[in-house]
């Protein structure tokens, strides 16, 4: 995203108005202060897997995190057209650590927006059971091969795919976001169809 933004600005900014400069530079910022906070949630990781993270769970509103972590992510999408569809109930009030909850939904955008392609979609959407919440993220992307699913938790290999527009991963958002899900007594399910896209279930 970052890349993408300031390519705009080097090779294009003879040809934008004052107002484009304007936006793509607001955006530019907002992605940096995106990646800045991965990185710390990365580092966070490996206080989880080393055991020195405080496990810190406040009420968080779903609807306004999904929002926000839209728009830190709007680079990404507005380099390829997506479209992003936040549906989560506007009220919805979870018990999560909010750093942790944050980093998973960012990841999962992420993904999602990366295997998309052109004119595609990104949809969010809840369902609230009697004791459960789900947080599905939906996309119109390229889908993942029904033998590579499993992949995407194991710790002993990194499957990487390449994105809709060449875009490298690092093979660990998957296995990062697991962690994060059963630090909090959760699970993840992915379901897939190859050419017509994916939904990740947090429950």
């Amino acid at each position: 995203s970052l890349l993408g933004l300031s390519e705009i600005l080097a090779t294009e900014i003879d040809d934008l108005t004052k107002e484009e400069i304007s936006h793509y530079s607001r955006s530019l910022n907002k992605v940096l202060k995106s990646q800045f906070e991965l990185l710390e949630n990365l580092l966070e990781w490996s206080r989880i897997k080393t055991g020195r993270m405080d496990f810190q769970p406040v009420n968080l509103n779903v609807n306004e995190t999904v929002s926000n972590t839209m728009g830190l992510l709007g680079g990404n999408a507005m380099r390829k057209n997506i479209t992003l569809f936040n549906n989560t109930y506007k009220n919805l009030i979870i018990y999560a650590d909010e750093k942790m909850f944050r980093s998973i939904i960012q990841n999962l955008l992420s993904n999602a927006i990366k295997f998309t392609n052109q004119e595609g979609s990104v949809t969010v959407t809840s369902v609230e059971f009697k004791d459960k919440i789900s947080i599905l993220v939906a996309d119109t992307g390229i889908g993942i091969k029904k033998e590579n699913i499993n992949l995407l938790f194991r710790t002993d290999t990194i499957h990487t795919t390449k994105g809709t527009a060449g875009e490298q991963g690092t093979g660990l958002g998957m296995m990062l976001i697991k962690e994060m899900v059963e630090k909090h007594g959760g699970t993840v399910n992915v379901e897939s169809e190859e050419n017509t896209g994916t939904v990740v279930t947090l429950t």
